[in-house]
C-alpha cells in the first residue's frame, strides 16, 4: 500500500483548500483516476476538513497518482508537490493507525478521524474498490486503533474540532445567546449543535435546504425543544441579523455569506462572531474586518488544542511501541496471504525439482547473506521442533 497526504501538518489552509472534495467529487475523482492509471486496483479517499488523503495499491507509482490528482484539480503538479507527505508500505499502514488513533490529527485523539476513516473504506468497499489486501489492512488497522486509544486512555478525554467549537461558543456566550449554525443536518454542525443545546445555556437556530433532507443527525430531548428551531436557508440573513455567534460547518463549495451582503440585509451588526469550519471556507472573510465583527477560521483551532495537549503527548509517546508491533502483525498477515496463494506451487515445485536441498542451494545462490543467516536460522529451529 502506498499513501499520498495532505495535511495540516504541512499545508496550509490554502493549500488544503485546492485538493478537499466537495459533496459528490468522490464519486467523479476514482473513475478519472482509474482512467489514468490502469494498475490502480484498491484506493480509498480520506477526506476531512484537515486532510485530504488516497491509499492506493502498490501496483500504482505514487509519481502516477500526484499527476492523476493534480491532473483532476488542472494545477502544476511541481506547484503542489512539496506540501505533500508520502508513505509506503509498513510506513504506510503505520501512518494509517496513527490517523485512526487521532495521533496525526490536529487536536490528538480526535475520536472522530476513526468513524470518517469507516466511512472512507466503507466507500470504496461498497463500490469495488477494496480489494483482499485492503480488506486486511483496514479492517486490521480499524481494530489496532481501538485497542491502543482502549489501552492507553486516549480515547477517555476525547476533543475533536467540534467539541472545541462548541466550548468557544460556550465562553464567550451569555445565558440566552442565540447561535446560528449553517450545516447543523450535518455530521459536524449535528454535533456542535447536540454539545450547545445540552450545555443548557444558549438558543440554537438552524438553516435547511428545502430541496435537502432537512433531519437532524442527533436526538432532541423534550426540554431542548425550545432552544431549537430551523429556517430556511434563502432567510439566512434575517437569521445572521438575530445571532450573535454564527457557525458554518457545510460542505458547500461556494460561499454562502459574503461581508457585502451581510452590510447591506443585516439589519443588527453588532458584537457577530463568525466561525468559518468549511474547507474550503464559505463565509468571506472580509466580515472579520467590519466593525464588531470577529472571523475565526479552522486553523484558529490548531492553536486552541495546544494548550490542552501535553498529557496526550504523552500518551501518544507511549503507544508508539504498540503501534510498531500492530503494523508488523499487520504486515505479516499480507505476507502469510501472499505465501499461502504460491504454497501449492512450492510444493509441487520441490518435489520436481529434487527437494528442499535444490531449493536452499537456490536460496544461496539468489540471496544475500543476511537473508539466507534469518532463513536458516528458522529452517534450523523448524527442524528441531519436527525432532521433538
Amino acid at each position: 500500500m502506498k499513501v499520498i497526504s495532505f495535511s495540516h501538518k504541512l499545508c496550509p489552509l490554502s493549500v488544503r483548500e485546492v485538493f478537499s472534495l466537495g459533496e459528490g467529487e468522490r464519486d467523479r475523482l476514482v473513475p478519472y483516476l482509474s482512467s489514468h492509471i490502469p494498475s490502480l486496483a484498491e484506493i480509498v479517499i480520506l477526506d476531512t476538513c484537515n486532510r485530504t488523503e488516497l491509499y492506493f495499491n502498490d501496483e500504482s507509482s505514487v509519481r502516477e497518482m500526484i499527476e492523476g490528482l493534480c491532473s483532476y484539480r488542472q494545477v502544476s503538479v511541481k506547484e503542489y508537490e512539496g506540501y505533500m507527505n508520502r508513505y509506503q508500505d509498513e510506513d504506510a499502514i503505520r501512518h494509517l493507525i496513527r490517523v485512526i488513533c487521532g495521533m496525526d490529527s490536529m487536536v490528538l485523539g480526535d475520536d472522530d478521524i476513526a468513524r470518517q476513516v469507516k466511512k472512507a473504506y466503507g466507500y470504496a468497499l461498497e463500490n469495488g474498490y477494496s480489494g483482499h489486501e485492503f480488506n486486511i489492512i483496514f479492517q486490521r488497522a480499524l481494530e489496532a486503533a481501538k485497542s491502543i486509544k482502549t489501552g492507553t486512555g486516549l480515547s477517555q478525554t476525547p476533543v475533536s474540532v467540534a467539541t472545541l467549537t462548541a466550548h468557544e461558543v460556550l465562553s464567550r456566550s451569555e445565558k440566552e445567546s442565540k447561535v446560528l449554525i449553517f450545516g447543523i443536518t450535518g455530521s459536524m454542525g449535528g454535533r456542535i449543535a447536540k454539545s450547545l443545546l445540552e450545555s443548557g445555556r444558549v438558543h440554537v437556530t438552524g438553516t435547511y435546504r428545502k430541496h435537502r433532507n432537512s433531519s437532524l443527525p442527533f436526538t432532541i430531548h423534550s426540554e431542548q425543544t425550545d432552544r431549537l428551531s430551523l429556517v430556511p436557508f434563502d432567510e439566512r440573513y434575517e437569521a445572521i441579523s438575530e445571532a450573535d455567534i454564527i457557525v458554518s460547518a457545510t460542505t458547500s463549495p461556494h460561499v454562502i455569506v459574503t461581508a457585502g451582503e451581510y452590510s447591506e440585509r443585516c439589519m443588527n451588526k453588532n458584537n457577530k462572531l463568525f466561525i468559518d469550519l468549511a474547507v474550503p471556507p464559505d463565509m468571506d472573510r472580509d466580515l472579520g474586518k467590519i466593525r464588531g465583527c470577529t472571523y475565526m477560521d479552522i486553523d484558529y483551532f490548531e492553536q486552541l488544542s495546544r494548550n490542552n495537549n501535553s498529557e496526550k503527548k504523552r500518551l501518544v509517546q507511549a503507544s508508539e511501541q504498540s503501534i510498531d508491533e500492530w503494523t508488523a502483525d499487520i504486515s505479516m498477515d499480507l505476507i502469510m496471504r501472499k505465501l499461502a496463494g504460491v504454497l501449492p506451487d512450492i510444493n509441487k515445485k520441490i518435489l520436481v525439482q529434487g527437494g528442499v536441498d535444490e531449493m536452499v542451494h537456490s536460496l544461496r545462490k539468489t540471496q544475500d547473506v543476511d537473508v539466507v543467516r534469518s532463513i536458516a536460522e528458522w529452517l534450523c529451529s523448524f527442524a528441531s521442533e519436527e525432532e521433538k
